[in-house]
This record gives C-alpha cells, sequence and structure tokens, in this order.
C-alpha cells in the first residue's frame, strides 16, 4: 500500500470525487468527519430502512396471470418501450399501487418512502388507540351498558351518585347511615352506587367518557381500519425492489459525501484559489492509474510509504480455494492487519481437517454432503453462495473421517455392517479391538497437526522478519505539511 495526499480545488470538489470514485483505487483515510449533507443522506438511508422494514415480514404475492393480462402487459411493454412496468401501473400514479420498479418519474407521483412511513405512523396510532380502548373496556365492562352523561347530568342537577369497586372487607367497614344501592357482587367484590356523597376513605370509580356499546363500536372500527391498512401495507410488499434500489442509489450518496466530509480547507487563501486535500491509501501496483487520473484532471498528488502506526487498510488476494473461507471469516470479523501475516489457506486447511475429527461421522458427514450438493443444485444458475462450497469441502472431510475410524450416525461397531467395517483404516477404526493402540495412533494423529500448524505459524514468522516493509518513519501524512508549507509560502509571496 501507498500512503497518498491528492489536493483539488475547491470548484471542482464534486466532479474530482465523482472522477476518482470512477478511478476505485483509493481508500480514503477516514476521520469520522461530518457534515450537513451527510447527516440529511443518513437521515434519508433511516428512512429508506424503516420503511423496508415495515414490509420485511411480508412476502411479494403471486399474481397468476389470464391470458388476457399477459397479451396487454406484451402490448403495454412496447408501447411504453420499458421494463418492470405494471398493467395497473400507468404512470405510476395510483394511490394505492403508484411504483413499479421502472415507473416514470412525475412531480405528481408521492415519495414512496413518505408514503410509507406515513402508513407506519398510523398503524402505530391505531394500535395503541386499540390498546387504551382495550385496557377502558376491561375497566368499563364490569358495570354493565350505562351513559356517564345521565350520571353526570344527575350530579349536575344536585343529585350526585358515586360508583365504587369495594372488597368484601372495605365494603364491611363502611359507616351504617351510607345511602347505597348494591348492584352486584362477587367472591372478591362489591359494586355499589352511592348517594349523597362519597364514602370515607375510598376512591369513586372514575367515571369513562363514554359507555360500554360506544367503546365496542369505536373498537370494533379502530380493528377494521387496523387489518385494512395492514392489508395496504402488505400489498407494498413487492415494492421491495424498489427501495433496494434506492438503499443502493444512497449507500454512493453516503460514499460520496463521506469523501467530501473528509476534504480539508486550507485556509487563508482566497475564495478562488481555495483548495483541500484528503489522505488515503492506493496499492502499489494501482498507483500509475492514481497519476494518470491527476495528470489529467490537474489533481497535486503525493505518494509515499506508510509508517508503522498508520491504520493501513488490508487488500486480500485469495485465490479460489482460499475464498471458500471467506463466508467464516465474514461471520467472525477477522481479517489480517496490513503488517500481519495472511494466513487464510493455512488456516482452511487445518480447519477443514479438524472440522472433520471433531464431528467425525460419516453418516452426518453424508448429510452435509447431500444438502451442500441440493443447494448448488438449486443455486447453479444464479451462481452458487460461497457458504455452500464450504459446506461440500466440511461435508467431505466429515465423511471420510466417519469412514475411517468406522463412525456411523453413532451407531455401535457391533452392529454396523461388515462392508462399513472393512472400508475403514484399522489402526484409528474403533471397530479396531485393540481399543488402546487406536486412542494411541489418535493422540498421535493430533499432536503431530499441532506441531505441524505451529512450527508452520513459526517459519511465517521467521520469514517475515526481513520482508516487512514498514515504509519510512515519520510520513505521518507528511504530504499534508508540504500542502501547508506551499500554503504559506504563498502568504508570504
Amino acid at each position: 500500500m501507498k500512503k497518498v495526499c491528492l489536493v483539488v480545488q475547491d470548484k471542482s470538489q464534486n466532479e474530482a470525487l465523482g472522477k476518482l470514485r470512477g478511478v476505485g483505487v483509493v481508500h480514503i483515510e477516514k476521520t469520522n468527519a461530518v457534515s450537513d449533507n451527510l447527516s440529511k443522506v443518513l437521515e434519508r438511508k433511516t428512512r429508506t430502512e424503516s420503511a423496508i422494514g415495515l414490509i420485511q415480514p411480508y412476502k411479494p404475492p403471486k399474481k397468476k396471470k389470464s391470458a388476457y393480462d399477459e397479451s396487454q402487459q406484451a402490448r403495454q411493454a412496447v408501447s411504453a418501450g420499458r421494463r418492470g412496468r405494471r398493467i395497473t401501473d400507468k404512470m405510476g400514479l395510483e394511490e394505492q399501487e403508484p411504483y413499479s420498479l421502472d415507473a416514470i418519474n412525475t412531480p405528481d407521483r408521492p415519495d414512496l418512502v413518505n408514503l410509507m412511513l406515513n402508513m407506519g405512523r398510523e398503524r402505530k396510532t391505531l394500535e395503541d388507540r386499540q390498546l387504551l380502548l382495550g385496557r377502558e373496556r376491561g375497566r368499563v365492562a364490569v358495570w354493565g351498558e350505562f351513559d356517564p352523561a345521565q350520571v353526570k347530568e344527575l350530579a349536575s342537577l344536585g343529585f350526585p351518585v358515586f360508583l365504587y369497586d369495594l372488597s368484601r372487607e372495605v365494603f364491611a367497614a363502611i359507616p351504617r347511615e351510607t345511602r347505597y344501592i348494591k348492584v352486584a357482587e362477587d367472591k372478591a367484590s362489591v359494586r355499589l352506587l352511592a348517594f349523597d356523597g362519597e364514602i370515607p376513605g375510598t376512591t369513586p370509580f372514575q367515571l369513562p367518557e363514554k359507555s360500554l356499546s360506544c367503546i365496542d363500536a369505536e373498537l370494533a372500527e379502530t380493528r377494521t381500519r387496523l387489518e385494512e391498512l395492514e392489508e395496504r401495507i402488505k400489498d407494498f410488499a413487492d415494492r421491495r425492489p424498489v427501495l433496494a434500489k434506492e438503499m443502493a442509489a444512497i449507500q454512493r450518496d453516503i460514499d460520496f459525501e463521506t469523501a467530501r466530509a473528509e476534504l480539508e480547507k486550507v485556509e487563508d487563501v482566497p475564495p478562488e484559489l481555495g483548495f483541500s486535500y484528503l489522505s488515503g491509501f492506493v496499492p502499489a501496483e494501482d498507483l500509475g492509474r492514481l497519476k494518470a487520473a491527476a495528470a489529467e484532471n490537474g489533481w497535486a498528488l503525493l505518494a509515499d510509504d506508510p509508517n508503522p502506526d498508520s491504520m493501513v487498510p488490508t487488500k486480500l488476494k485469495n485465490n479460489r480455494f482460499v475464498r471458500l473461507l471467506n463466508p467464516l471469516t465474514d461471520f467472525l470479523e477477522v481479517t489480517p492487519g496490513y503488517h500481519e501475516a495472511d494466513i487464510s489457506g493455512f488456516f482452511l486447511i487445518f480447519f477443514v481437517i479438524f472440522f472433520g475429527m471433531i464431528f467425525g461421522d460419516a453418516g452426518y458427514g453424508a448429510l452435509i454432503l447431500l444438502i451442500s450438493l441440493f443447494g448448488m443444485c438449486k443455486t447453479a444458475k444464479k451462481g452458487v453462495p460461497p457458504i455452500l462450497r464450504l459446506l461440500l469441502l466440511l461435508g467431505i472431510s466429515n465423511f471420510l473421517w466417519g469412514v475411517l475410524t468406522c463412525s456411523w450416525f453413532g451407531v455401535p461397531v457391533g452392529s454396523l455392517p461388515a462392508v462399513l467395517k472393512s472400508l475403514s483404516f484399522g489402526p484409528i477404526s474403533s471397530a479396531n479391538p485393540d481399543g488402546g493402540f487406536v486412542q494411541q495412533n489418535l493422540m498421535l494423529i493430533c499432536f503431530t497437526l499441532s506441531v505441524l500448524q505451529l512450527s508452520i505459524g513459526h517459519i511465517v514468522a521467521i520469514t517475515r522478519l526481513d520482508t516487512q516493509g514498514f515504509g519510512r518513519a515519520g510520513f505521518d501524512c507528511h504530504a499534508c505539511r508540504y500542502v501547508r508549507r506551499g500554503t504559506a509560502a504563498y502568504r508570504q509571496n
């Protein structure tokens, strides 16, 4: 890797960053710089992710096409000259289905993300309202149907009525002179209507705003509206490609705005002559492409070796065999550092061997093989995922070790057919009557593999002692210091 410092004029920042992205060889050194534009794009990403999460639980509906629909769609595709259009999506202006993947953009079209987020907010409001009404109904249902307005009207006429739901102990302790009417009772409580005033030491039942029948009607209406809204959200499940396309555009904007935020402006320079610089890393073999782009666009470029303290990115060049390990390293988020040896090839070899030895069952290995082969056949047209290739390799290792050690689904050796026993390797086979000899051989194999693995590690470390390229100390972005020196000279002149 080479550490580079690139200087561009402020007036051509956007054009320079666009061309730099086209070159595609610079890994910009990030300092977590922020800008207003970057914040807006990140907010847009969050909103789009929320819209995707809204339809994530649903699968796109599979619509059956009649012969008439297919002919109509074919004619419309020819007339529109575009792909991805739907018959019901003329110009993309419908309220229910306003978007398709290639729908024509017009100013009258509502924003898809805003439309979906509004539906999400409305659903949240309805769910909260349903929960509130459900709680209120549970509180009021024990009193049955009555009109709270009539109770309040009696109080305004000078005849207050108070509702109480008392435990039997509290009911037994109320004063004898209290006038009340017992409405209902059960084993735990007594409900009554008290007149003249509140019962001392107790809290009356808080009257609801509506009667029980009104609450039930509003609850049913809310549920119906919620079901309709849920169906509408479900209809937007087939808009996932549109949102994925939007997310890809947003990610490009994030990369662009992140790079622009990293541009450090040089102060005390007239606006018409202003310039900024950024630092980053370029693979040594790609430096020529960056130099050609700098010469073509009039950028100032300085390149040097990074110092040992720099956080240099790592570019791995693994062959097809070693790339089988990528699913595991991506899951563990393990990448060798710039000054570290890449032992992916050795790690893959020993990982496959140890995987087979640990599981060590030919039956389960055969199942893994069948699963991986089935997955590879199903994905052959679209491209086999690396995880299936790794699974195939692990299944082979597991199967072979299980065959050699005569292990099949954990079945006792005495119950296995003679043909399976004959396939095993005697010195490590569980079918060998001399169990001590087998254990000794297995320990010898394990220790040998361990010594071999450690020896390879030490050999790699020794060979790297004289080949580590730490670069010239003191770079520390001294290219940026050259920029500052040039600025100081400009101010003196």
